[in-house]
């Protein structure tokens, strides 16, 4: 680094400061000097003028009073030979010369201002001229005196006259003219007799100043130039220590530590430079240790990157860094691995997938952590975690993270298949146990009971016994069910395959509903539930089946734990949301149990003695129904004094509405005009009912159930006997109950196998199974679908409607290409008793219409391209097998001007034409 250029050095302006201060002290003692001398010579000359004047008045008195010029001359000549005296004039009273220094002037009279001045003084004075005529010719003076003293007629006495010095004497000769003239006691009156004038002369005093002043500016002139000689040499002494300090400081900032400031000085300067060089040895030793901790840190450096690039390396999830061009400078092996490219550093991320891409510019835009799902070949799936890079709110870049989680959708998939698996063979054996038991007790309660004998209290109590047995067995079975459906609950909410039915709920309602559901359950009579809720309540967006199972589980939670008290369900509507609370006034949960309340398989009140039973997964539950609906679950507790479990949901927003389920509204009203059209008919015979399960005891318990209500009952154990029996034509099989998981040919594959027979469709089939397949086996056909364990009524309602309708052969068509007739309408159809077959296209449907000779025909216009529901309503209407006896039932949509205008301007003739506008 140069040294900055010094404009004024140190030693410059200590030179200047010096001879500024010995110019200033010198001229000012010079020219106080100056004025003392030429004041003392002035106040000299004045003196001695006035003395000479006074003298010469009192010598000439004799002279003047006589005129005796002879005497006055003689006077004069005594004085003019003094030096500075370049006249003397003595006039009478009335100014008239009677003397002079210069003979022209005797005899005349003067009458100029000096003249009169003199003359109208009555004591001695003098006043200074300066360029002005003299009163005599023949002298030069430029500056002068004119001195003038009265003649007086007597003396004052002598005594009034000190000697001692000249000052005395003027004084004492000024105050002896006055006493003559004023005091009143004098021995002898005084009287002017007249006038002596001196003219004293500057010139010689002016001579003297000059020489004075020209002596004063050498002495000071002197006394300045040995000042300015001294002041460079204590400059030079006092600065070059300095420089030699600074010289030295700007070694130590090049680097080189090892100078010092050498001097022997003992003073201020010393003691900087000591502790200059004190400071400079600091520095040499902080700046040695610093360099050797800075050599530690670096190795550490080194060491951790080299850590942290083996971390990076050895990760087990692929790294890209890209910069804001998104150009990568930065990867691992895995990531290389995962790509099968190497050597990408500067190339462009989109030269690599388009997916990240498309992720990296996303994460750039809004500056959001984002995380996808790609496919980046046949056997690996990747998840893509993406973050921005930012330092001080500057965007340096975007950070990939690739996590191959093939292996973890595989576990899933495993997860999924095992939950279902063990379900199932959970489910399946609960059927029976259930099915059984119940059969058993109403056998038991039907055909034993009667037959006891009433006074053999043995046989009673062992009655009781047996029935309290089957009790148990039945509640039991019923609780392991409820576990089973929870964790069956829970695996679909986290793997995201429950189906939700979003809508405008009313939460008055819902409450209502949970509160009949808990209405019989078991509690103490000191227990009071409650019910607090406004008149008026805005809509909530929710799932009305879901929320009822919240509530209800929160409120049975509630009253498990309540001995005595109440139970209060609350309804607080606030701006943003609505807020519903549960509260008891039961045990209490303590704060450790708090945070894990609402995780899997952990039950309030685990801690406390008399805990009821239950499943441990209906918080969980409750707490991921609440999460999707897009609201907020918690709980306030304290022991001893209750619990309050709270969850918020948001008002339901009408402009946000997805209209998925176009017709979901109408569906009542397509189910009354297909009813309205072909009506129903009554089975004339006793109907053959096939149950094909692989289980025997499931096969066992619905031949007693079903023989119970009348039904004959054919049975078989695999996929093939079942499709066997029912194509054998002496079975004539009325309906068929149906399990999922059979050897060889499962229920798909038969319910499939049925339903594409032309002579074998119409045969409603219900669907019984453990699994979570109710959209696949309604989309191949299926009437109806019922979980294991079987709920009784549901099986005994579903036979009821289905084999209802079957004895009249009612058959709807659906050709519908888009899905656009949701499953609740088929399903209402179903219910009804109807057998409801779907085609995809026309050109299925053409067929389906020719071959199964369908009731009804519901098409939706609604079709890939509109013109092809037209042809297609062409079809069927021209068609010789499908006109006339077939009733058809246009679906379209309201708000497509395309699909009224082609209704509205249908010209063939038809029996009949009802038009259902879609909402």
């Amino acid at each position: 680094m140069k040294n900055n250029k010094v404009r004024f050095s140190l030693k410059l302006k200590l030179i200047l400061y010096m001879s500024v201060m010995v110019v200033a002290i010198s001229g000012a003692f010079a020219w106080f000097y100056l004025t003392q001398m030429k004041k003392e010579l002035k106040e000299e000359l004045e003196k001695r003028g006035l003395s000479e004047a006074i003298n010469l008045g009192f010598d000439s008195k004799y002279g003047v009073l006589t005129e005796d010029s002879e005497i006055l001359n003689q006077l004069i000549e005594g004085r003019i030979n003094k030096p500075d005296i370049i006249y003397v004039i003595i006039l009478d009273n009335d100014g008239k010369v009677l003397a002079s220094s210069h003979k022209d002037q005797v005899g005349k009279t003067l009458d100029d201002e000096m003249a009169k001045r003199a003359l109208t003084n009555k004591t001695p004075s003098f006043q200074l001229y300066s360029d002005v005529m003299l009163p005599v010719s023949g002298v030069t003076s430029k500056v002068f005196y004119d001195i003038s003293a009265p003649v007086l007629s007597s003396r004052v006495k002598q005594t009034e006259f000190p000697d001692e010095s000249l000052d005395f004497l003027v004084e004492g000769l000024e105050d002896a003219y006055l006493a003559d003239e004023t005091d009143g006691d004098s021995t002898s009156e005084s009287e002017r007799l007249g006038v002596v004038r001196v003219g004293l002369s500057l010139d010689s005093t002016h001579k003297k100043m000059n020489e004075t002043v020209f002596f004063a500016i050498m002495v000071t002139a002197s006394i300045i130039i040995i000042s300015i000689g001294i002041s460079f040499v204590v400059a030079k002494v006092t600065v070059n220590p300095l420089i030699r300090m600074s010289n030295v400081a700007n070694q130590i900032a090049e680097g080189d530590l090892s100078k010092t400031v050498t001097t022997k000085s003992t003073d201020e300067i010393g003691l900087m430079t000591y502790n200059f060089n004190r400071m400079a040895t600091k520095l040499r030793e902080s700046i040695e240790g610093l360099e050797g901790k800075v050599r530690e840190r670096t190795i550490e450096l080194e060491k951790a990157g080299i850590k942290t690039d083996a971390i990076i390396q050895n990760m087990t999830d692929g790294l890209v860094a890209l910069d804001p061009d998104l150009k990568i400078f930065l990867t691992n092996k895995t990531f290389e691995k995962i790509t099968g490219v190497q050597d990408i550093v500067g190339e462009k991320i989109a030269s690599i997938s388009k997916d990240l891409d498309k992720i990296a510019k996303d994460t750039l835009n809004d500056t959001y952590t984002h995380f996808i799902e790609i496919t980046m070949s046949e056997d690996m799936i990747l998840k893509i975690g993406s973050s921005p890079i930012i330092h001080d709110d500057i965007i340096l870049g975007v950070l990939l993270i690739l996590r191959d989680i093939t292996t973890e959708k595989e576990i899933d998939k495993m997860k999924t298949e095992f939950i279902s698996t063990v379900s199932h063979e959970l489910r399946t054996p609960l059927t029976s146990i259930l099915g059984f038991a119940s059969n058993t007790y109403k056998f038991y309660r039907k055909s034993i009971v009667p037959e006891l004998q009433k006074d053999n209290k043995k046989l009673n109590k062992m009655s009781k016994t047996i029935e309290e047995n089957l009790s148990v067995i039945t509640s039991e079975g019923e609780r392991l069910t409820r576990l089973i459906d929870d964790i069956l609950d829970i695996a679909k909410m986290e793997a995201g395959k429950v189906e939700w039915n979003i809508q405008k709920v009313d939460i008055i309602d819902i409450c209502r509903q949970a509160i009949s559901a808990v209405a019989y359950y078991p509690k103490n009579s000191s227990v009071e539930l409650l019910f607090k809720a406004p008149k008026n309540v805005q809509p909530v967006k929710g799932d009305l089946d879901r929320l009822v199972q919240v509530i209800t589980n929160l409120m049975s939670n509630a009253l498990k734990f309540t001995e005595q008290g109440n139970v209060v369900l609350k309804v607080e509507p606030e701006s943003k949301n609505v807020k519903v609370s549960v509260s008891d006034t039961g045990c209490g949960i303590t704060k450790e149990e708090i945070s894990k309340v609402f995780e899997k398989f952990k039950q309030a009140g685990s801690n406390l003695a008399n805990k009821p039973t239950g499943t441990g997964l209906g918080l969980s539950i409750c707490k991921e129904i609440i999460k999707h609906l897009g609201g907020t679950i918690w709980v306030e507790s304290e022991v001893g004094k209750g619990s309050c479990f709270c969850f918020t949901l948001n008002y339901y927003q009408v402009e946000k509405e997805k209209r998925t389920r176009p017709i979901f509204r109408i569906k009542k009203r397509i189910v009354e005009e297909v009813t309205q059209k072909i009506g129903v008919g009554d089975m004339d015979r006793k109907p053959n009912i096939l149950i094909a399960d692989d289980d025997l005891n499931i096969r066992k318990f619905l031949r007693q159930e079903l023989e119970l209500k009348g039904y004959n009952i054919l049975e078989a154990e695999t996929g093939t006997q079942a499709i066997m029996t029912v194509k054998n034509k002496d079975n004539h099989v009325d309906l068929i109950l149906l399990d999922i998981m059979m050897p060889n040919v499962d229920g798909f594959d038969v319910l499939s196998a049925i339903k594409a027979n032309e002579q074998l469709a119409h045969i409603p089939i219900i669907v019984i199974s453990a699994y979570e397949v109710e959209k696949k086996v309604y989309r191949l056909g299926a009437d109806d679908f019922l979980y294991k364990p079987i709920d009784k009524t549901q099986l005994d309602n579903s036979i009821s409607l289905l084999l209802k309708n079957e004895g009249s052969k009612k058959k709807v068509l659906i050709i519908d290409s888009n899905d656009n007739i949701p499953e609740d309408i088929k399903s209402s159809l179903h219910e009804k008793g109807y057998i409801v077959n779907s085609a995809s296209n026309g050109e299925d449907g053409l067929k389906k219409a020719r071959n199964e000779k369908p009731d009804v025909i519901m098409l939706d216009l609604a079709m890939p391209d509109i013109k092809s529901g037209l042809e297609m309503f062409k079809k069927l209407r021209l068609d010789e097998e499908t006109t006339g006896h077939i009733h058809i039932i246009l679906l379209a949509d309201k708000t497509n001007e395309c699909a009224q205008k082609i209704v509205e301007t249908l010209k063939i003739e038809i029996n009949e034409f009802k038009k259902v506008q879609k909402h």
